[in-house]
């Protein structure tokens, strides 16, 4: 038997703009998630001015981990007040149950998006998906081609939900997030 959000059938969710008091809702998702693996970057020891070799795979572990999700509410609320364009949620049966937040730093054609997240017990049913398609929607209404996806390497189920969709790697950077955490960066292309 399956457990809830561990694949059962895809949920009907309703993607809105957010309001106040949908922030403040947002705030309380359970962001935790739980990884048997965590990807491992490695530059090759010849990296140097003729070429740069990165090695990035996942790791097994020898059991499960519940990793917290690597933003405070501070510093989501920062984000969300400083530099965001937009904050869509997506709504189930009259509850928030999941968010994306959409930034466009000055002069870039890139629509940046600092964190989608699902509520712990409901992932892996659709929601994500229809998020991320709601942001592609949003970037094509103001004509960029191209989100950047960003997910710490502790966050294996990220990562592979970046692939799943068609994402390519395209970064990292090490010491990212305020816990010192390695942010690996995923372009993907809107058709």
């Amino acid at each position: 038997m399956r457990a809830q959000g561990d694949g059962d059938e895809h949920l009907s969710v309703h993607v809105r703009p957010a309001s106040w008091d949908d922030v403040q809702v947002c705030l309380t998702i359970e962001m935790a998630y739980i990884t048997s693996e965590v990807w491992q970057l490695r530059i090759g020891p010849d990296a140097g001015p003729s070429g740069v070799t990165v090695d990035f795979r996942p790791v097994r572990l020898t059991r499960r981990l519940e990793v917290p999700y690597p933003r405070t509410v501070d510093e989501l609320q920062t984000l969300w007040q400083q530099g965001v364009n937009d904050l869509l949620v997506a709504e189930w049966e009259d509850r928030v149950v999941g968010f994306v937040d959409l930034a466009v730093p000055p002069a870039q054609d890139t629509v940046w998006l600092h964190n989608l997240v699902v509520d712990r017990p409901l992932r892996r049913r659709g929601v994500g998906s229809t998020l991320l398609g709601a942001a592609a929607a949003w970037a094509r209404e103001r004509g960029i081609r191209r989100l950047l996806l960003e997910a710490p390497t502790k966050n294996s189920p990220a990562i592979h939900f970046c692939f799943t969709h068609g994402a390519e790697f395209c970064g990292f950077r090490d010491r990212y997030y305020a816990n010192h955490d390695i942010a690996v960066f995923f372009e993907y292309r809107i058709m």
